[in-house]
Parts: C-alpha cells; structure tokens; sequence
C-alpha cells in the first residue's frame, strides 16, 4: 500500500475525521499560495525535514511551522540545544519519510522509517482549531482538528518538542 492510502487508512483506524482537497502540484509555500483560494480556509503549516549542521549528532527533525512564519534554523536549533540546522537531502527525505520535496508531512511519520525522528513544532500551530498538511503526495491537502493531529501524533509516538517559531518581522 502507498503512503497515502496508508495515511488515510491510518486516520480511518483512529476515527479521525479528516477533509481531502486535491489540487495541482506544490513545492513551496508560493505554490500553495497562489492555489490558496481553492483550497479550504483553514491555516496551513510550512513542514521541514532538517537536521544539525553538525551532523556527527545523528538527530533528524519534522519541524512543523504556520505558514507565515519565519524558520530561523539557527534560532530553532538554538531552542533545541543544538547547533544551526539544515535542509536534509531527498534521498534522505523518501528513505526516512517516503515522500519528495514538497510533500513532506508530519502525517508521514507513519512511514516505516520515520522512528528516529523528532517532531519539533512550532507553539501557535497547536494553538489552531485545525491544521492542514499533504497526505505524503504534494497533489492533496488534508485538514483536520488540531485536537485530532495530535492524537495521531500520540498513535504514531515520534517525540515532540515544542518551539518558538519567530513572527515574519520578529528577530529572535
């Protein structure tokens, strides 16, 4: 079974009740932007794979921000005690996730190779009635409750660590 199919059947098991949107392709938040008005209006969430400068750690991060917000790495990496962090490449990305650029997702971590990796997101995000994010496939979004994400988030047991993401005019 594919990831999505596997994401959806993952959320039918926990009677989660959740609404599909199919749209063209996206591979960055511009893309997302300029079908916004297709989509529901319900806020979404910027979600990227990264990982310390200094890899030798071996710590590999979902971290998961509103839309408008500013992912300062170095700041994010800072909260973490951690150094600066960086973008993970796509192998990386579909070995661990099983998805491409563009669809990463934090409801890919049901992916077999999602264990080792830590949730970070930012405050606000949970701070939502609902969010939206891709079902491992940048062609849908999904929206659910926040209360329901985090549910999932519980079922699927990656850690979560909550952080500050900083406001677009904001310098950490």
């Amino acid at each position: 079974m594919d990831l999505e199919h596997t994401i959806y059947q993952t959320l039918d098991s926990l009677h989660i009740p959740y609404v599909v949107e199919r749209h063209r392709p996206v591979y960055t938040m511009e893309d997302a932007a300029a079908i916004r008005s297709q989509l529901m209006d319900v806020p979404h969430c910027k979600n990227l794979f990264v990982e310390p400068v200094r890899r030798a750690e071996g710590r590999k991060f979902l971290y998961v921000l509103q839309e408008h917000k500013r992912a300062d790495l170095r700041y994010t990496g800072q909260q973490i005690g951690t150094t600066k962090l960086q973008l993970l490449k796509p192998d990386v990305l579909m070995d661990m996730l099983g998805v491409i650029p563009g669809a990463v997702s934090p409801l890919a971590l049901v992916h077999p190779g999602a264990r080792p990796i830590t949730v970070l997101i930012d405050r606000d995000v949970m701070g939502q009635d609902k969010v939206c994010f891709h079902p491992g496939i940048n062609t849908a979004s999904l929206c659910l409750s926040t209360a329901d994400f985090k549910r999932y988030l519980d079922f699927v047991g990656n850690p979560v660590v909550l952080v500050d993401a900083p406001q677009p005019e904001q310098a950490p």
